[in-house]
């Protein structure tokens, strides 16, 4: 499959799976946990601010339900307000628990609890015997629009409380014998019309909430593609092609970072592969630059990156920065890096030296409390120096030197 074809099947699949309001499972998962503790405290404000609606009806009661004046007003304030407002005082206190509770659990607390009031609601109309208790059931409508719109539950969950709601106001209606009959289909239709419309603007809030969500989690998986790619060019921008060492941006970033330092000193080692001219020409550029390789890959054996940074100098130079170390103690890496790369027995038909590859090295420290760029370029100079010394002292050797 072609990359055009990969994009145009996985903008599919998203555009399937927002319509059916459900992801796949671990980007489900992630949906949930990101909007479970907003649902839950939006869950326990809008449950407390509906139940003192639910308390103000009372006074429809009072005109519709005369009969019910007293029976209903303490079925709201005296048996539904308290137990709801006990509910929403123990999730308050033991938010953080129910913060971490799955979210079909929160909305399923939330269903119960609004099927409390509306049974609450029922119980009222059903003892009525009021010749206006059929307008009653009007008062179903905004807890429809509660579950629905309000409380914001999931589609499927808000499918399930308007089931519910519609099945006690249908089986009140079926049993209530008093009800004038020319009432009762446009009562009927009136919470079936609230049903239907509160779930299709039910739909387009999930909907705009599952976007959204997955527009945000593109944007991060781009942000962090982008971070990355940062991080790989800035590598780059750091490295040698050929031997994978520092360049030289690399090394003076690596003098800054160690000029903050009180007292800091730096140890600079630089490195010519003896004889390497010759060694290109008898062998060819391929195989030279497999030496360099080789050679690099030796320096990192002794210098790992906690203790020190080998840069690649330019064409078989190589400089080895030591922050904090003391003369005596390059000295004694510097020896480590000649025998290890002699060690490494490479043949060299073209040395004066030896019939190996060798190498010759100028030292030089400094001890200074702050690092100017400018002493990168005078610590190369005087290891420059120091090489030169060492390759008219006969190569594969160590010259060292300290900078006042």
């Amino acid at each position: 499959m072609t990359h055009e074809g990969s994009l145009s099947s996985d903008s599919k699949d998203a555009d399937r799976s927002l319509k059916n309001l459900r992801f796949p499972m671990d980007l489900e998962a992630r949906f949930a946990k990101a909007i479970r503790a907003e649902r839950i405290r939006h869950f326990i404000i809008s449950a407390f601010v509906a139940l003192i609606i639910y308390n103000i009806f009372t006074v429809s009661d009072w005109f519709i339900l005369p009969d019910m004046r007293f029976s209903g007003l303490a079925i709201r304030l005296g048996i539904i307000s308290p137990i709801e407002l006990g509910l929403f005082c123990l999730l308050y206190c033991k938010r953080e628990w129910f913060l971490n509770q799955p979210l079909l659990k929160a909305e399923g607390l939330i269903i119960g609890s609004g099927l409390l009031a509306v049974g609450g609601l029922a119980f009222i109309i059903g003892l009525s015997h009021s010749l206006l208790h059929t307008l009653a059931h009007a008062g179903f409508a905004p807890m429809l629009v509660y579950g629905n719109v309000v409380q914001k539950l999931r589609f499927r969950s808000a499918l399930v409380w308007s089931a519910a709601v519609l099945i006690i106001h249908s089986i009140l209606l079926y049993l209530d014998t008093n009800s004038p009959q020319s009432a009762v289909l446009p009562i009927l239709q009136l919470n079936l019309a609230t049903a239907f419309f509160s779930l299709v603007s039910n739909y387009e809030i999930e909907y705009g909430e599952r976007k959204r969500f997955l527009m945000n989690e593109s944007e991060k998986k781009l942000i962090d593609a982008l971070n990355q790619s940062n991080i790989e060019l800035d590598a780059l921008s750091k490295c040698d092609a050929l031997t994978g060492c520092a360049n030289r941006r690399h090394a003076l970033e690596y003098l800054n970072q160690h000029s903050t330092k009180p007292n800091a000193s730096m140890s600079v080692i630089l490195l010519d592969v003896d004889y390497f001219k010759a060694y290109n020409d008898h062998y060819g550029h391929p195989v030279g630059d497999t030496c360099l390789r080789k050679v690099a890959a030796a320096l990192k054996k002794v210098i790992d990156l906690d203790s020190g940074l080998v840069v690649r100098w330019g064409g078989e130079e190589f400089l080895v920065m030591l922050p904090e170390l003391s003369l005596h103690q390059t000295q004694i890496i510097a020896e480590n890096i000649r025998s290890g790369i002699q060690t490494l027995a490479i043949p060299h038909a073209g040395s004066q030296c030896a019939h190996i590859i060798t190498v010759s090295m100028g030292i030089a420290c400094v001890n200074v409390e702050s690092f100017p760029a400018t002493y990168l370029d005078r610590l190369q100079e005087q290891a420059d120096k120091e090489l030169y010394r060492a390759k008219a002292s006969g190569r594969n050797c160590i010259s060292p030197y300290v900078m006042s």
